[in-house]
This record gives structure tokens, C-alpha cells and sequence, in this order.
């Protein structure tokens, strides 16, 4: 049986298509891109923990402001007295024509601070946009 002339052209192409498919980053085919935002703040409490010495955490709900959103990090930095914890969502880019359910969730987290705390010492946390300060025991 013969093979067609165009058989090799048709080879090269496919294995140009499988190579691209394969190198376009962390977005499986058919999915759309995502990107990082900082996440909508519900609530933030600071928790102090009955041991010696006293251990702190803080409680914190963050919103999923639709079915696309999911959780992505939270990330947590001390500077002196100020204590910044970041909470970041993954949702598709802004751009791209995705339908997402309208259903607003929530996460809670319980981010350990530790107990390097000065006692009678006031200490700030912000998460995200939210600001919270409380005085150590």
C-alpha cells in the first residue's frame, strides 16, 4: 500500500502541536489561566492560648467570592510590634470569559504566631486590609 506524500508534513505538524501543548506553563488544556489576589477579609480575632508562656493566633476568615476562587497561600511576617499576614486567593484572569458560580464561600485559617511576645507590649496585625491590635499577657 502507498503511503500518502503529505504523511510526513502531517507527522512534523502534530509534533509541533504536542510540543506547544506541553510547554504552555502550569495550565492543564481546556482551563483557563489563574492568577493571585489578595483575599476579601471576613473577620480577624487574636487568640491567646492558656499555657506558659502564652501562645498567640490568630483566627482569620477570608472569602471565596465565587465557585472559580480557591485558596491559594497565606503568608505570615513580623516586624518588630507589626505583624503582617497576607492571604491570597487563585481565581482565572480577569480577561477571559469564564462562567463561575455566585456562590460566596469562606475559609477560616489559624495562623500560630508563637509566644515571642512582650508582655504589657501592644502589637498590630494586619491582614490584608484589616487592621487588629491587641496587648500581649
Amino acid at each position: 500500500m502507498a503511503r500518502p506524500q503529505y504523511a510526513p508534513a502531517l507527522s512534523v505538524a502534530l509534533t509541533l502541536l504536542l510540543a506547544a501543548a506541553c510547554s504552555s506553563g502550569d495550565a492543564t488544556p481546556g482551563e483557563p489561566s489563574r492568577e493571585r489576589v489578595l483575599a476579601p477579609i471576613e473577620s480577624v480575632e487574636v487568640i491567646v492560648a492558656e499555657s506558659l508562656p502564652p501562645q498567640y493566633f490568630v483566627q482569620v476568615t477570608s472569602g471565596l467570592p465565587n465557585g472559580c476562587a480557591a485558596l491559594d497561600e497565606v503568608t505570615t511576617e513580623r516586624d518588630g510590634e507589626t505583624v503582617r499576614i497576607e492571604v491570597w486567593n487563585s481565581m482565572p484572569v480577569s480577561d477571559e470569559a469564564i462562567a463561575c458560580t455566585m456562590i460566596y464561600g469562606f475559609v477560616e485559617h489559624n495562623v500560630a504566631l508563637g509566644s515571642d511576645f512582650t508582655s504589657q507590649q501592644r502589637y498590630t496585625i494586619e491582614v490584608n486590609d484589616v487592621t487588629e491590635s491587641f496587648v500581649a499577657q
